[in-house]
């Protein structure tokens, strides 16, 4: 079983090894004479609209159309199916990186972004479905369902709910780090609908937590946002991963 393994392999492993295996990239686990216990790994990867490509792996990756067109057609099928494209390629990008010698790689993608876009001047609203809850929820259920595959065992690959949460004025005037003040209600009632149906329904991997700030409290650290409301009462039982930097 795969939590024997687990737990076999933690306990070979030194604090410090451990702490490593936290981040989304990580070399290689070995010991005297070569022996490795956990190979180098890359397993993050974009995939708002077509699977990230890097350097390491052949070939190049199809570019769908961006999410804020692609919920124009209010198509669940369509976003399914691009999708599942995604995910294919993601998977197979993995399985080549791995024949070479690399390691895992792209088994985990940052998407979907199912931040509310409310405001014109935020300059990635074009990496979501727009300013409602609703269709943001439903588009997010079909891509996740699309991109992880439908095998009851194995993921083609992850997916990410991210910016968790009211994460919509990110670099708005040069901020990134903004502060979300008395906005809990608003969070509750029209931010977090979205990561209900993306986390909880459809069940993704993992949850992204945000740079902003939400009644003082920066998102990664917020007990109300993490524990309360998504490990209580929406019984997410993924994993959360910080945005980059927001640690």
């Amino acid at each position: 079983p795969f939590g024997d393994r687990a737990d076999r392999l933690l306990r070979q492993l030194t604090l410090s090894e451990k702490i490593g295996q936290m981040s989304s990239t990580a070399p290689a686990v070995t010991r005297a004479g070569g022996e490795q216990l956990i190979p180098a790994f890359e397993w993050w990867s974009e995939c708002l609209h077509g699977a990230k490509v890097d350097s390491a792996t052949e070939g190049g990756a199809t570019i769908f159309p961006q999410p804020i067109a692609l919920a124009a057609s209010f198509d669940r099928q369509l976003v399914q199916d691009v999708a599942s494209a995604i995910g294919d390629e993601l998977r197979a990008k993995s399985n080549a990186a791995e024949q070479q010698g690399l390691g895992p790689r792209m088994t985990h993608c940052f998407g979907p972004n199912i931040n509310l876009f409310r405001d014109p001047r935020w300059g990635r609203g074009s990496e979501t479905s727009g300013e409602d809850p609703a269709l943001t929820g439903a588009l997010a259920k079909a891509f996740v369902r699309g991109l992880q595959g439908s095998h009851s065992r194995y993921r083609k690959a992850g997916a990410t709910c991210k910016h968790c949460a009211a994460y919509s004025l990110e670099e708005w005037e040069g901020v990134s780090r903004f502060e979300g003040a008395d906005v809990c209600r608003d969070v509750r009632d029209s931010y977090l609908p979205a990561f209900q149906a993306c986390a909880i329904e459809a069940g993704s991997a993992s949850v992204l937590c945000s740079y902003n700030a939400i009644n003082s409290t920066p998102a990664c650290a917020n007990r109300w946002l993490l524990q309360e409301q998504l490990r209580g009462r929406m019984q997410f039982g993924g994993f959360v991963v910080s945005d980059c930097g927001a640690i």
